[in-house]
Order: structure tokens, then C-alpha cells, then sequence
């Protein structure tokens, strides 16, 4: 094979190898600057006043919406969502089964967030009030989230759980669960922190990674370009 053919058939490899490379950065960029504008959107709808509704209607629940409940706790179905961090400290989101008044199907209060003890064994001990209570608090929809292996629940109460599984806390309970969760304004158990974050990461950092990605994607095109310019270089060199 002559040395002529030898050089177009690594261009071609090297063209092979990087273009999907360049493709794939670009597009992570334009994911992350997507997912930045979602987020912006979030946060203005956190933003905005709603009215605030004091029945669970199907049609009256929408995300972020502030709510009024008057009603009754279930006396032991507490569940501690797991691995939820703080300031970088792992602790759990308390959550209970709540029964409003004049309704059919319960739905899950939030109760805010606590710190985990060092011991896997130990879990928190949550005493929810007996009586009729108010609470104020804002709607969230309850979404799939992703886990690493099954999650197995234990006999007795708190149970510790990796996600929130609407049909699984149904059969336990034996009413419908509405698959949305009320986030209260003030904590109603002292010691339980709520201060709720709407949103994971900021739109800021969507758009730093994003120019990441974008950089990675600049970087390669000038080194291809200045690749193919030396390869045209000595290729006149050696014509000459």
C-alpha cells in the first residue's frame, strides 16, 4: 500500500472516530442548556401566587398549587424517604398518610426533612398528632424516581423507603392514594426541617456545563481543522 493510500485511510478513521464525538458534544450542550430553560420554568411557576384550594379534586390539582387541609393523620403510616441531602448531610424526608376531610382517598404530607443517624438501625421516631389538624403547605406531583435494586420495605413502622410507590402504599393502607404529595409551609413536628429546594441543580449550572460541552465540541473542530491543514501541508511538500 503507498504511502498516499496509507494517509487517506487514517483520515478517514480519524473522521470516523471524531465526528460522532463532535456530534455528541454538541448535543449534550443543547440537553443541558434545554434543561436549564425547565428549570426556569420551574422556578417561575414555584414563583407565582395560586389560589389556594381546600378539596382534592382531580381536576383542581396542579403542580405547586397551594392547599388548605383540615383533617386526620393515619395513626402509624409513616414512611422515611431515603437518602435525601442537606448541606451535604443524608437524612430522610418524613412523610405521613393524611386523611382531609370529606375525602375518599388519603394523600401523603411532607412533613420536612431529618437528619439520619450514623446508625442504619436506628431509625427517627416520628409522633404524629392524634386530633384534627390544618395544614398549608404546596402540591408536588409524585413521579417515578430512579433505584439501585429492590426496595424493600420492613415489617414495622417508620418504614424506610428508596421511593415513593403510590400502589404499594395503597395495599397497605386500603383506600386510594391521590399520586401527590403536599410539601407544608411550616414545619408541623419540631426537629423536621422543610425550607424546600424546588429544584436540584440551578439553571446557572445547566448553562455552565452546557459551555462545557461547547468547548469540548470548539476544541475538537480546531484540532481537525489543524490536523487536516498540516496533512495538506506535507502533502504539498512531498508533491514539490
Amino acid at each position: 500500500m503507498s504511502e498516499g493510500q496509507t494517509g487517506k485511510r487514517i483520515k478517514i478513521s480519524l473522521w470516523m472516530l471524531l465526528v460522532p464525538f463532535l456530534f455528541l458534544f454538541a448535543g449534550l450542550g443543547v440537553w443541558q442548556l434545554n434543561r436549564a430553560e425547565e428549570k426556569r420554568d420551574v422556578l417561575t411557576a414555584w414563583g407565582e401566587p395560586t389560589e389556594t384550594i381546600s378539596e382534592l379534586r382531580l381536576e383542581s390539582l396542579k403542580q405547586f398549587s397551594s392547599v388548605r387541609l383540615e383533617g386526620v393523620f393515619d395513626a402509624e403510616s409513616v414512611f422515611l424517604l431515603d437518602n435525601r441531602t442537606r448541606q451535604g448531610k443524608v437524612g430522610y424526608e418524613v412523610l405521613a398518610l393524611f386523611y382531609p376531610n370529606g375525602s375518599e382517598a388519603g394523600v401523603l404530607i411532607n412533613l420536612g426533612w431529618t437528619l439520619a443517624d450514623s446508625d442504619r438501625n436506628r431509625l427517627p421516631h416520628i409522633e404524629l398528632p392524634m386530633h384534627t389538624v390544618t395544614l398549608m403547605g404546596r402540591l408536588f406531583e409524585i413521579t417515578p424516581m430512579f433505584t439501585l435494586g429492590e426496595d424493600v420495605w420492613r415489617l414495622d413502622w417508620p418504614k424506610r423507603i428508596q421511593q415513593i410507590d403510590v400502589p404499594r402504599i395503597e395495599q397497605l393502607a386500603g383506600v386510594p392514594v391521590h399520586d401527590w404529595q403536599v410539601r407544608l409551609d411550616e414545619p408541623l413536628i419540631a426537629g423536621l426541617k422543610t425550607e424546600w429546594q424546588v429544584t436540584a441543580m440551578p439553571p446557572e449550572k445547566h448553562i455552565a456545563y452546557a459551555i462545557q460541552w461547547f468547548a469540548l465540541a470548539a476544541v475538537l473542530v480546531v484540532w481537525m481543522g489543524w490536523y487536516y491543514g498540516w496533512q495538506a501541508a506535507q502533502g504539498g511538500k512531498h508533491g514539490t
